[in-house]
């Protein structure tokens, strides 16, 4: 037996004891060297920078020259009449405050896209984006897009935005293009709204998209139509959530499919869609589904003033004509 350091003697451990304490330790540095060996194997990951407008920069644009993929420009407030491209990087522009970016009619107030290879979103949050015009050549993809234009594959997020005063061919609000094989736009929108802009199709939201997500925002008074949008790849998803479409010239929604219907599908709950003039729902997929939807005092001189479907099966679940 051990004895202290006074001569008493120490009162002996159970054997199990001791080989419990001993078992344990060996546990813990098992798994402080398995944590250390897989922080070692982790990829690097580079810490985002903050980029300040004009605190730093003097105008947008130079902090988008400046910045890189996984950065953040923080805006202050003040209108800033500018004609934007994010030339392809994966990075958050967002508002501290009123902020007013307008295109003052030179152009697209935004060009977002071509960040399929950046492994982000392009992020707008807390913007107004106003004054854009896009009017030119349909077919070379430059007429679709006045306040944002989506170019080549684009993955973008836009929150707690105002987008209304833009004009395009198409899409005056938010437009996109299908100008090459194998390129897609994935356009996700919450507590938006999109209002009083205009085109030839698709005043708020017009072109070709992969995937367009609406939640809690609204798109209304628009000229042209609320909504026109164009599924162009395999397993295209359009769902409209929670979001007020009315009082639109030109119809509210309107979806279709070119080259593979059969796989496409358009999903629209909780949504409130009256007071537009022209067919509140048309659509050409071959899946639409109401769910949960008003549909009420819209007007069509032509085709149905509430669902219009050319293409494919409608389903309707408690859904108020």
């Amino acid at each position: 037996q051990e004895r202290a350091d006074d001569g008493s003697l120490l009162e002996a451990r159970p054997r199990e004891d001791v080989a419990g304490m001993v078992i344990g330790k060996w546990r813990f540095l098992r798994f402080v060297m398995a944590a250390g060996l897989l922080l070692l194997c982790l990829p690097s990951i580079a810490a985002a920078t903050t980029l300040y407008v004009p605190a730093n920069y003097p105008t947008i644009q130079s902090a988008i020259n400046a910045a890189t993929n996984g950065d953040d420009i923080t805006i202050s407030a003040g209108t800033y009449v500018e004609n934007l491209d994010l030339l392809g990087k994966s990075i958050v522009l967002a508002g501290s405050g009123e902020v007013i970016i307008d295109g003052n009619q030179q152009g697209p107030t935004i060009i977002a896209g071509d960040n399929a290879g950046t492994g982000g979103w392009q992020t707008f949050y807390g913007l107004k984006i106003t004054g854009g015009l896009n009017k030119g050549d349909s077919l070379s993809g430059h007429g679709y897009g006045g306040g944002i234009r989506l170019s080549d594959t684009s993955f973008v997020l836009i929150q707690y935005c105002d987008i209304y005063g833009n004009e395009a061919l198409f899409g005056g609000g938010i437009g996109g293009d299908y100008t090459m094989s194998n390129t897609y736009h994935k356009v996700m929108m919450k507590n938006t709204a999109v209002h009083e802009n205009t085109a030839n199709r698709g005043g708020g939201i017009g072109g070709d998209f992969h995937g367009l997500c609406t939640l809690d925002s609204s798109i209304w008074q628009n000229t042209g139509g609320g909504v026109d949008a164009e599924q162009v790849q395999h397993d295209s998803v359009i769902h409209f959530a929670r979001t007020l479409i009315a009082n639109n010239d030109g119809g509210g929604l309107h979806f279709y499919s070119s080259n593979v219907p059969t796989y496409n599908r358009a999903l629209v709950t909780n949504c409130l869609i009256t007071g537009n003039r022209g067919v509140a729902v048309g659509s050409g997929t071959a899946n639409l589904q109401l769910v949960h939807c008003t549909i009420a005092y819209n007007n069509s001189t032509s085709d149905a003033g509430a669902i219009h479907n050319f293409a494919g099966e409608n389903y309707i679940y408690n859904t108020i004509f």
